[in-house]
């Protein structure tokens, strides 16, 4: 009589990050080895509730249980991971992967860890300060000031009818950058990154004027406030 050794089945690596910050994309991996046996399914859990699971014999072989908040990309999501878009704080909590070998055998395997996900820091701009009506031939200071929270600057853009003409960057060497656009004449040395200084303006430069703050990565978040400036030849 002859002793089959039974199929290896273990959870040899699970990665799921201890902290992300809310509005975040999250991938969770779970990598095992079957040994000589063949996978029957894969369950994700959340709390002991299910919300991810592939089974290959399964048409389609992947499948989203729906939980308030958690939303699933199928597309991107597979036999060892499953990725969560635009994750909340209400989603904090243990995850587990529950690995599932098919007939004869039917062995299961389960991993579990936590992941906390934080408020995102708070990004607003406070207050735009773009003068209603000006005179032309004077020079004006647009402001923008706003909170970045926690989180890091990337840049702040101005736009007038959509088109950029001012960008600080901290990160770029030079740090200032005005991009030509008729009539437009922009005071480089007093600019900065609350603020932009238009020189001699016309009244070709009425209109809307936008500002753009993004903060840096992994959140890249955008915040725009408008207002419009109406330049007289009186």
């Amino acid at each position: 009589m002859t002793v089959s050794k039974s199929p290896t089945l273990e959870v040899v690596k699970m990665s799921v990050p201890e902290t992300v910050n809310s509005g975040q994309d999250v991938t969770l991996s779970c990598d095992y080895n079957l040994g000589q046996a063949t996978l029957y399914h894969i369950k994700w859990y959340w709390k002991g509730r299910e919300f991810y699971r592939y089974e290959p014999k399964m048409v389609p072989n992947k499948a989203h249980f729906v939980l308030p908040h958690f939303k699933v990309d199928l597309s991107k999501s597979g036999p060892n991971k499953v990725v969560l878009l635009d994750v909340t704080p209400e989603q904090s909590g243990p995850y587990s992967c529950e690995v599932s070998s098919d007939a004869p055998y039917f062995y299961t395997f389960m991993k579990s860890a936590n992941m906390k996900v934080s408020k995102s820091p708070i990004l607003e701009v406070v207050k735009l300060s773009v003068p209603q009506t000006v005179k032309s031939g004077q020079d004006v200071t647009l402001t923008c000031e706003y909170n970045l929270g926690q989180a890091t600057l990337y840049h702040v853009r101005w736009y007038w009818k959509g088109q950029e003409f001012y960008r600080y960057e901290p990160k770029m060497v030079p740090n200032k950058v005005h991009f030509v656009l008729p009539h437009f004449k922009v005071d480089i040395a007093h600019s900065g990154p609350t603020e932009v200084t238009l020189k001699d303006i016309s009244a070709e430069q009425s209109g809307s004027y936008k500002c753009e703050v993004t903060t840096e990565a992994p959140l890249f978040k955008n915040y725009q406030k408008k207002a419009t400036m109406n330049v007289t030849t009186n």
